[in-house]
């Protein structure tokens, strides 16, 4: 789930690991994000696909 920081209400859930996600790291331009899981995978999302 991404939250808005200033409310804490939900934005978007985006679905695709099986596990806790450990890592997140947004792209510069603020368009992508990597995600890492205990699932041991790495996903990258468009974020406007969430």
């Amino acid at each position: 789930m991404i939250w808005e920081a200033s409310t804490g209400k939900v934005v978007s859930t985006g679905k695709g690991h099986s596990d806790t996600i450990h890592s997140l790291a947004w792209s510069s331009d603020g368009k992508r994000l990597a995600s890492a899981s205990q699932d041991k995978t790495v996903r990258l999302w468009q974020v406007t696909s969430f």
